[in-house]
């Protein structure tokens, strides 16, 4: 069995301590994460990545950045909400804006047949 492999770059340590986050707080079935364990340890090693190099703090530094910090600091919780969940946000409105896209191409298209 091969052991896992360090992080090297401050994207892979950023991933890294997500994935721990995830894994305190997303229980596990059977030893195997939840489906959105993934997607989930992305966004919060995007937050992550973002508030060290906000911080301009590389590699193993990133274990030193706050999870949440005092009023008029940036911590990971304001970088989620600033920037993830915007982005999500900006996301889920394009997914909307396509799909009714999509279902009015279809309705006009039944339209013109019928």
């Amino acid at each position: 069995m091969m052991s896992p492999r360090l992080p090297r770059t401050t994207w892979e340590y950023s991933l890294s301590a997500a994935g721990e986050l995830v894994g305190w707080y997303l229980p596990q079935d059977d030893g195997e994460p939840q489906p959105a364990a993934r997607e989930t340890a992305v966004l919060l090693a995007a937050a992550v990545y973002a508030l060290a190099a906000d911080a301009g703090v590389n590699g193993a530094q990133v274990a030193t950045l706050p999870l949440a910090s005092p009023a008029g600091q940036t911590g990971l919780l304001t970088t989620l909400h600033d920037h993830v969940l915007s982005a999500l946000q900006v996301l889920r409105d394009r997914t909307l804006v396509t799909q009714a896209d999509v279902w009015e191409s279809r309705m006009l298209r039944r339209a013109s047949v019928g």
